[in-house]
Parts: structure tokens; sequence; C-alpha cells
């Protein structure tokens, strides 16, 4: 039994010497293989370093690039802006000014022709007194009125009739015309404060930053007013007009990308 004992506590340490050197081999190959890949590792942070790198350099080029542009694009935009401004104001005097103008020419043209039409009508009136003499006491014939003064007698009167009546249509369309709500003009001012935000002056965009939601859209709304040269309320309505069909409407009827053609209308 010893011997027995003996030989089976022999082949257990092979068996022992075999899983140790079968484990060594196993630890040695993984240990190659740990070394392999912290190499590549190594290898791959550096190329992400220097890629990085790279992109931090990108980055600030761009990042200066891009302030740069932008200073250049509002020192443009400011430019453009003032310009704007101050074209709209001459067109809207030479637009006064030409209605007054054209005013000015219409009342004297009437006035003129009115003056010549009545000093036609007298010596007319004189010719028929002087005509009706010669035929009743001299000729001793009848005599009639003839169809052209009574045609221009007639016209005259019809002209002062039409006078009144265009005069009494036009306060009656007056008194009855319909009139936008403050809805309405809010809705407008706030599609123009978001797509035609060139209207706007850099002052008050920085000033609505620290202003509350309701005085912002004030202040923008009073920077649009002033750009496009409203100043009345009869301007605010026919403002409104060119976005809703009619008082009635509850929302704008204009497309986003027709609302600056929309306001180039109102303006020219």
């Amino acid at each position: 039994t010893l011997e027995n004992n003996i030989q089976m506590l022999q082949q257990q340490l092979e068996e022992m010497r075999s899983t140790y050197q079968l484990n060594v081999q196993k630890l040695e190959y993984n240990l190659h293989i740990l070394k392999e890949r912290d190499v590549e590792n190594r290898q791959t942070v550096d190329q992400y370093r220097k890629r990085i790198h790279k992109l931090q350099e990108q980055l600030s080029k761009y990042t200066a690039k891009y302030k740069e542009e932008n200073q250049k694009f509002k020192r443009e935009n400011a430019k453009y802006t003032k310009d704007y401004r101050r074209i709209t104001e001459k067109f809207k005097d030479l637009q006064l000014k030409y209605r007054q103008f054209s005013y000015l020419d219409t009342k004297k043209y009437s006035d003129v022709f009115e003056m010549n039409r009545k000093n036609i009508l007298e010596l007319s009136e004189k010719v028929m007194t002087a005509d009706r003499v010669i035929h009743n006491q001299i000729l001793g014939k009848e005599w009639s009125p003839s169809e052209t003064f009574l045609r221009a007698k007639s016209s005259a009167g019809d002209k002062k009739k039409k006078e009144a009546a265009a005069k009494q249509a036009a306060e009656s369309e007056k008194a009855t015309e319909v009139q936008f709500s403050n809805e309405h003009v809010r809705q407008v001012m706030a599609l123009l404060a978001q797509e035609c935000q060139f209207l706007i002056d850099s002052n008050t965009l920085e000033a609505c930053k620290s202003a509350t939601l309701v005085e912002g859209n004030l202040l923008k709304a009073d920077a649009i007013l002033s750009s496009i040269g409203i100043q009345t309320r009869g301007d605010l309505e026919r403002l409104c007009n060119l976005f809703f069909n009619s008082p009635k409407d509850s929302e704008i009827k204009v497309e986003l990308s027709e609302v600056v053609n929309v306001l180039r209308e109102f303006i020219f």
C-alpha cells in the first residue's frame, strides 16, 4: 500500500507540474498579447492626441474667422439699415410732396377750368339773350335755345350734383370704415419681428436682452414702425390690410416667404 500511495502521489505531482506548465504558458501568451495591445493603444492615443491638437487649431482658426466675419456683417447690416431708413424717409417725403403737388395742380386746374367755364356760360347767356332779342323783335321769328348751350348748362348742373354725391359718399365711407383690432396689429408686429429683424437696430436688440418679454416686444414693434415710416393709425390700417383679407379674419393669410415682398409693397 505504501508503494501505491507513493505512485499515486508521484502521478499527482506530475499532473500538477503539467498544469503549472500550461498555466505558465497561458500567462506568458496573455502577457505578450497585452504588451502588443499596449503598444497599439499607445500609438492610437498618440494619433488621437495629434488629431485633437489639429482640430483645436482648426477650431481656433474658424472661431477667429467667425468673429471677424460676424463683426463685418454687423457693420454692413448697420450701414444698410441706416441707408434703408434714410432712403425710406426720403421716399416718404418725396411721396408726400408728390401728393401735395398733385393735389395743388389738380385743384389749380379745376379752379381755372371752373372759372373759364363760368365765363363761357355767362358769355353764352349774353349771346343767347341777344340772339333771342334779334329773332323776336327784329326778325319777328320764334326763337329756340341752342342745343349746345343747353347741353353745356345741363352738364354744369350734373357736375355739381356728382361732386356733391361723391363728397357725401366719401364721408359715408369714412364714417363706416371698419378698423383692425389691436390683436391684428400685434400679430403683424410679431410676424415682422420674426421675419424682418433687419428693421430692428442693434441698440434695440441689445436693450431687448435685458428687458422682459412684453417690454422687448414693445421695443421691437416701435423700432419696426419707425423703420417703415408708420406714424398714424391710418398707416397701421393700411399695413394690416395687406396681411389680412378683412378685419373679420383671425389669422394672417400671408406666407412667411412673402412677408418681405408684402412689406416692400406697403413702402413703395
